[in-house]
C-alpha cells in the first residue's frame, strides 16, 4: 500500500490548469490529516516529505504563475504584497469626498474611473498615481492624506481549481430559479444548457470570453446534470480575456450586477488576497439578506487564508474526495463552512470533451446550487442556510471544524466516483 502510494506522489506535475494560472494537474488521492507521534519507519518518513513536496509544488506553481503572469504584462500589472498581482499604479478608494479627491488630484493623481453601484449602495473611486509611482507607494501616500479612508490596491484574483463523458441537457426543473456565477467567461450556447438559460455579462474586455473554468463551474450548478438543473444562470465574467481581468473593481461591479438583478445566491470560485474595497462591498451584498458562496483555494493546508472565501459573511467551501478525504491541497481554517466533492468528477470542456476537474472551485458550486434550492422552497437565505447546516455530515472532529467546516454536503447527488452528478 505504501508503495502505492509512493508512487502517486511521484508523478510529474503538468499542465495548464486555465488561463492565468498553472497547477499541477495531479495530485495524490489521500495524504495523511496529521502525522503519528510515534516513531515512523523510513517508508512513513519518506511519505511525509512528500506530502510536504506536493504542497510546495502547489505554492511555488501559483508563485510562477503570478510571476508569469506580471512579467508578460508589466505595462498594465506590477507584483503586490504577498506574491499577489495588481493594477500597476492603481488604488481604489470607496466613498471618498471631494476634499480627498482634490488633495489627490494636487498631488498628481488622476481619476481613472468614479462609478457608483447604486443596488449596493457603494461608490468607488479608480485614482491612477503619478507616473512611474509603483501602487504601494501610491497607497501610503493616499492613507497619508486621509488616514480614516477606506483604500486599497485594486488586487487581481485568480481561479481556483484545475481541468485534468458529459450528457446533454435534461429536463427543466428548476426554471423559477436564479444563481449567480462570478468568474471566467460562461458560453450560454454550450449544450450542456437549454436556450436562454444562461445570461452573460463582462466586466472586463470587449465582450465575454468564454473558459473551462466558467463552463465547468456553471455546470455543476445548472446543466441537466448539475445540482439545480435548468436554473437561470447569470454569469459575470472578470476577466473578458484582458490581463487586468480578475481584479478587485471588476468583482465589485460583478456583485452590483447580482445585486441589480435580485440574485439571492452567488458562487465565487476565484482566490485572491484581502482586499478591503472587496470587503466593503462583499458586506453591502450580504447586509441585504444575500449569499456569497466562495472557494477556500488551493494552496495547501498551511496557507494563508484566501479571499473573498475567508470573509465573515461568506460561506468558505472545502473539497473532498469520493470517500469524504479532505482534498491535500485544500486551505483549512476557522473559516471554513462546508465541504463538497471536489475532485473524482468528470465535466464538459469548451471542446465538448470530457475532462477531469479537480479544486474547491468545483466543490463550491455544489453548494451554491443546495443554498439556492432550499433559499428557493424555505423564503430566505438564512433559513436555506440553517437547514443545510443540520444536513451536513458531521466529518473530522466533532462539530464545526477547521478542515471540513459544519461538514460533507451534496454526498447523495453523486452516481459514482468517477461519475457525474445526477440529475435532480
Amino acid at each position: 500500500m505504501r508503495i502505492q502510494l509512493l508512487l502517486i506522489l511521484l508523478v510529474a506535475f503538468a499542465g495548464l490548469a486555465d488561463a492565468q494560472l498553472r497547477l499541477p494537474d495531479r495530485l495524490p488521492t489521500r495524504l495523511p490529516d496529521v502525522l503519528p507521534d510515534t516513531q515512523l519507519d523510513p517508508a512513513e518518513s519518506l511519505l511525509g516529505q512528500l506530502e510536504d513536496s506536493v504542497l510546495d509544488e502547489i505554492e511555488d506553481a501559483r508563485r510562477d504563475a503570478v510571476n508569469t503572469l506580471v512579467r508578460a504584462n508589466r505595462d498594465v500589472l506590477e507584483r503586490g504584497p504577498g506574491g499577489s498581482a495588481v493594477l500597476r499604479g492603481e488604488v481604489l478608494v470607496v466613498d471618498p469626498d471631494i476634499v480627498l479627491l482634490t488633495l489627490a488630484q494636487q498631488n498628481g493623481f488622476r481619476i481613472i474611473e468614479d462609478r457608483t453601484e447604486s443596488a449596493l449602495g457603494l461608490r468607488y473611486v479608480r485614482l491612477g498615481a503619478p507616473s512611474g509611482m509603483r501602487a504601494q507607494s501610491a497607497l501610503r501616500i493616499l492613507r497619508g492624506l486621509d488616514p480614516d479612508g477606506l483604500f486599497d490596491l485594486n488586487t487581481v484574483y485568480l481561479p481556483s481549481g484545475m481541468a485534468a463523458h458529459f450528457r446533454g441537457y435534461a429536463e427543466q426543473t428548476h426554471r423559477d430559479l436564479t444563481v449567480g456565477v462570478i468568474d471566467a467567461g460562461v458560453p450560454a450556447q454550450a449544450p450542456v444548457f437549454a436556450a436562454g438559460q444562461v445570461e452573460t455579462r463582462h466586466f472586463r474586455g470587449t465582450s465575454v470570453v468564454p473558459h473551462d473554468h466558467g463552463l465547468q463551474v456553471a455546470a455543476i450548478l445548472g446543466s441537466g446534470n448539475g445540482v439545480v438543473p435548468g436554473a437561470r444562470i447569470l454569469a459575470a465574467d472578470v476577466y473578458g480575456g484582458q490581463p487586468t481581468g480578475g481584479s478587485a473593481d471588476t468583482l465589485i461591479r460583478a456583485l452590483g450586477w447580482m445585486a441589480e438583478s435580485d440574485v439571492r445566491v452567488v458562487n465565487i470560485s476565484i482566490v485572491g488576497p484581502e482586499n478591503l474595497a472587496l470587503r466593503a462591498a462583499v458586506q453591502r451584498f450580504t447586509d441585504q439578506g444575500r449569499l456569497i458562496v466562495a472557494a477556500v483555494g488551493n494552496d495547501g493546508a498551511s496557507a494563508r487564508p484566501l479571499y473573498p472565501a475567508a470573509y465573515e459573511a461568506v460561506i468558505a467551501v472545502t473539497g473532498v474526495d469520493a470517500n469524504g478525504d479532505v482534498l491535500p491541497e485544500a486551505i483549512r481554517g476557522d473559516h471554513v463552512d462546508f465541504a463538497a466533492r471536489g475532485m473524482d468528477m468528470v465535466w464538459p470542456s469548451l471542446n465538448e470533451r470530457s475532462v477531469q476537474v479537480r479544486g474547491t472551485s468545483f466543490a463550491t458550486p455544489i453548494v451554491t446550487g443546495l443554498l439556492a434550492h432550499q433559499t428557493l422552497l424555505l423564503g430566505s437565505t438564512e433559513a436555506a442556510l440553517n437547514a443545510l447546516t443540520m444536513q451536513a455530515r458531521d466529518l473530522g472532529p466533532r462539530g464545526k471544524d477547521r478542515v471540513y467546516g459544519h461538514g460533507l454536503v451534496g454526498d447523495g447527488l453523486f452516481q459514482t466516483a468517477s461519475g457525474h452528478l445526477a440529475g435532480n
